[in-house]
């Protein structure tokens, strides 16, 4: 598609976004009820003190979006802080000129605040049929090793609630905005207890319950027994790291790898038996060499296995420290080995724009 008709469709999507249906349903991700096979990475940063995406000191945004895209990469999970939501700060560390040679770096976001930072970045990813979540990654910058629930004694459920509905009126026509994350890794979380304190799954319903409304969003849940009034719109995601990130008895197995598939299937993996909510990795990654690579081969050889190759590696960033990134420390070098397993366990992800382009034609057809 050239340039200008590609403009041109990007227009009418836009103005018709409503006709873009994601949906979860019999275990998998669908769009516009064809098969959604999703190749995702996070990109991190709107949920630290520089309040935007990390890398912008090194490299123009549009240099990371085209080589996600070049990787056949068509979905982006986006961490941010609540307060960045709420206060929409200036972005600092943001490169203007001078990037690696690119005397052109990051121009057009000169004197834009976080969220017009987070408009272009989306903006551009659409371009490129890369569809975006949003995470709830943290409350405060910096912050998200300290947030075991859904609020605490500054960020109260009703405030969460409010960030999430000014993002759905920000983005509800935004095509490529597809899915939140109600909050990363609530590890203090509890099930069905029915203490509505601390049960994560009645939380994930209320913050779900305020959002699906009006927007066409998948709501993702790192948790299972999530009912919304809506069909087809949980997603359970599962975040899972090898033996460099946390350090686990069953990595000292003698039987190690073999032994994993029993307990993959105990975390997560029985819920694909039921047909019903898809399963996308929401986190997952980490060096190649050593026992963590012998268990990054592992893991995506079950995902593959067992039909549930959705997922979001963790991550772009080279400067995450206990697994490094899709680029390495100039954030320019690809990592060939990660995009290798990725392009493995993900053969043919879906073109999201030949996928909605498809659907216009067949229903115009009709």
């Amino acid at each position: 598609m050239r340039a200008p008709l590609l403009l041109l469709f990007l227009m009418l999507i836009s103005l018709c976004s409503s006709a873009i249906v994601y949906s979860s349903e019999e275990g998998v991700l669908k769009i516009n009820k064809k098969r959604f096979y999703l190749k995702g990475a996070s990109w991190f940063g709107f949920e630290t003190g520089v309040s935007t995406v990390h890398g912008l000191w090194a490299v123009d945004y549009k240099f990371i979006v085209n080589f996600l895209a070049n990787n056949k990469f068509n979905a982006v999970r986006l961490p941010f802080s609540l307060d960045m939501v709420l206060k929409d700060p200036t972005p600092t560390s943001i490169n203007f000129g001078g990037c690696s040679g690119d005397n052109q770096c990051n121009l057009d976001l000169k004197g834009l605040r976080s969220l017009e930072v987070l408009d272009k970045i989306i903006n551009y990813m659409g371009t490129k049929g890369i569809v975006v979540l949003l995470d709830l990654h943290s409350f405060e910058p910096d912050a998200f090793g300290s947030n075991g629930l859904w609020y605490d004694s500054s960020h109260s459920e009703a405030l969460v609630i409010q960030g999430w509905r000014k993002l759905a009126d920000r983005y509800r026509n935004t095509w490529n905005v597809f899915a939140i994350d109600v909050k990363n890794e609530p590890f203090q979380g509890t099930w069905n207890t029915g203490n509505l304190n601390t049960d994560f799954n009645k939380a994930s319903e209320r913050i779900g319950e305020a959002i699906i409304n009006d927007t066409n969003w998948l709501v993702f849940v790192e948790g299972t027994a999530v009912r919304l009034s809506k069909p087809g719109r949980v997603v359970y995601s599962p975040h899972t790291y090898g033996p460099n990130v946390y350090n686990q008895p069953y990595f000292s197995d003698a039987s190690f790898p073999s032994n994993m598939p029993r307990i993959w299937d105990k975390h997560f993996g029985f819920i694909r038996i039921f047909r019903d909510s898809a399963i996308v990795t929401g986190e997952w990654g980490g060096s190649t060499q050593g026992k963590n690579g012998i268990w990054l081969n592992a893991y995506a050889n079950y995902l593959k296995t067992n039909d549930i190759t959705d997922n979001f590696v963790w991550c772009v960033n080279p400067n995450s420290g206990d697994t490094g990134g899709l680029l390495l420390d100039d954030w320019r070098t690809p990592d060939s080995n990660k995009l290798a397993i990725l392009a493995k366990l993900v053969e043919n992800p879906t073109n999201v724009l030949d996928a909605i382009k498809e659907s216009h034609l067949e229903t115009n057809d009709q």
